[in-house]
């Protein structure tokens, strides 16, 4: 996956495929913990740093079906859930 959208909940970044609507992902994750709240939205890409040998995720844009914006803080967020070992 080179591109997706994403929604950030807390300090979690959830990322998805650029098919699912904003929106749709916000009233699912809405079902299973209610009272949380996107509070930025957007696209990510990925690139991957050959010199620190990991992936780097930057964040951008704008979600019209939320009407929230990407924030400075969310590429960094997403990075460090792309370099989490301990998922399962």
């Amino acid at each position: 996956m080179d591109r997706a959208k994403y929604i950030r909940v807390g300090d979690k970044i959830l990322m998805f495929d650029t098919s699912i609507e904003h929106s749709t992902m916000a009233r699912m994750v809405k079902s299973e913990w209610p009272g949380l709240d996107p509070v930025s939205a957007g696209f990510v890409d990925f690139d991957y740093d050959k010199e620190k040998q990991y992936v780097v995720a930057v964040c951008y844009g704008k979600s019209m079906s939320l009407n929230l914006s990407s924030q400075e803080e969310d590429s960094f967020l997403a990075t460090m859930m792309t370099k989490k070992d301990d998922w399962f």
